[in-house]
């Protein structure tokens, strides 16, 4: 009981030194339930506005615009009797970007057996163009790709902005066959993957500074043009591990805080645990068999280290365990909060320079947490269980307001909550990091400071 006593004394004071969130905004979405949403610039005036989804049966159903203050902007029904003829879970998730440089953004995605670009003030489709086929390599050959969450928007071509599109098969395993569009829908390359497969998540960096990103998919570096670079080393006989032989998730940049060695990949492989690769050559510096590794966050969580720091979700017999890793690979903290989360994003809260990590989960640990598994905050309105399970489109943490800081946005039943700080920021710079936001997963938070006016 003295334990308790003096813990609850501990996390008082730590209260003192952030702003308290308090509920900023909340936005009845009930005629639109079962959704999510994510965010974009759908009037050209460079504020967020909500892309509220519904997807049943792995089929999209519906796409609505709303502004910040609730006010509908358009909205579109799609063919619900679809049925995709494919292998494995189809994920239609949509993207939002400015893809074509107008300053408004579109809405890449998937629906009845298409990928589509659609106008973002209005709803309307500007170009399609019928899925791939599977390849030989994955699933029934000649039936439809089944895509599981994986558009993504590459700069493969050294435009001026982002403007090309990845897509992969995939089902519970991953996937074997990699499409890579221009802002058209035209194709511009296709690739073949070997075994393993690819995984579920992919990402990008330019790697040989030729300003062109190259493709991280799965155990393999690919370049812009479609050509392979590395595999990972030893990939080939991840089939020692239960449960393994895919990538879960992965992230790539400067983490170490060393630029003169290049960038790290971090990877969560399932029963392959942990494991931090040389960006150049796919070598690895650190492996952790950690339990089945699955989420991943990056940001800068604690001040007195050099580089970023990772949290990682792992499933040790169950949910909930989160480790916290150094950016050269080294475990620095492990805690296990709940039951049933694998993680959440990083959250700027205070400016000061060191991130929050939102924990994503339906049961009372909900909330934000510091380096050392300390719940610093929680939330008035919780996460539903049918939300948190699929919590990461449906949780954010973003600068809604402008000040540089996060706001909390989510879910929760029939309304999506926005959580703010209660008081402004006082000081002449503030950190506000980089995020690159049509990567939605993982969540990356790379540092940067701005000095303020005063």
């Amino acid at each position: 009981m003295l334990k308790q006593e003096k813990y609850k004394e501990l996390i008082k004071s730590l209260q003192e030194k952030y702003p308290k969130p308090v509920l900023y905004k909340q936005i009845d979405v009930s005629k639109y339930q079962p959704t999510y949403f994510r965010f974009g610039n759908f009037r050209g005036k460079g504020e967020k506005d909500f892309l509220l989804v519904r997807i049943r049966g792995y089929c999209l159903e519906m796409m609505a615009a709303l502004s910040l203050e609730g006010e509908v902007l358009w909205e579109r029904e799609f063919n619900k009797n679809y049925l995709w003829k494919s292998y494995g879970a189809v994920m239609p998730n949509p993207k939002t970007i400015d893809i074509d440089g107008d300053g408004i953004d579109e809405i890449i995605c998937l629906y009845e057996g298409k990928i589509g670009i659609i106008d973002g003030s209005t709803g309307r489709t500007k170009t399609e163009r019928m899925l791939f086929n599977n390849g030989p390599l994955f699933g029934a050959h000649n039936s439809l790709a089944a895509p599981d969450m994986n558009i993504y928007i590459a700069n493969l071509r050294g435009t001026p902005i982002p403007s090309d599109i990845v897509v992969k098969d995939s089902d519970s395993g991953g996937g074997s066959t990699v499409w890579a569009l221009d802002n058209e829908l035209n194709l511009i390359w296709t690739y073949q993957q070997r075994q393993p497969l690819h995984g579920h998540h992919f990402n990008f960096w330019d790697i040989d500074g030729d300003g062109k990103e190259e493709v991280l998919a799965g155990y393999t570096m690919i370049d812009h043009d479609g050509k392979e670079i590395w595999r990972m080393e030893d990939c080939e006989n991840t089939y020692r591990f239960a449960y393994a032989r895919h990538v879960d998730s992965e992230a790539i940049g400067e983490f170490d805080g060393d630029e003169s060695n290049g960038p790290e990949v971090a990877m969560v492989c399932g029963s392959e645990g942990f494991i931090l690769l040389d960006g150049r050559t796919g070598k690895i510096r650190r492996q952790h068999i950690i339990g089945h590794a699955q989420g991943i966050t990056v940001g800068k969580f604690r001040k007195d280290i050099e580089g970023l720091q990772m949290w990682v979700g792992t499933r040790w017999g169950n949910f909930g365990i989160m480790v916290l890793f150094d950016g050269k690979g080294d475990v620095l903290y492990r805690f296990q909060p709940d039951f049933y989360t694998q993680g959440g994003p990083p959250v700027n809260w205070s400016g000061d320079g060191e991130e929050l990590l939102l924990l994503l989960t339906p049961s009372d640990a909900f909330g934000l947490y510091d380096a050392y598994g300390r719940k610093i905050f929680g939330f008035d309105n919780k996460l539903s269980r049918s939300d948190s399970f699929n919590a990461w489109p449906i949780a954010w943490a973003k600068d809604i307001i402008g000040d540089e800081r996060d706001e909390i946005i989510y879910g929760n039943k029939n309304y999506i909550n926005i959580y703010t700080q209660d008081e402004p920021f006082r000081g002449e710079r503030i950190y506000a990091p980089i995020r690159r936001e049509r990567f939605e997963i993982p969540w990356v938070s790379f540092p940067r400071w701005k000095k303020l006016h005063t």
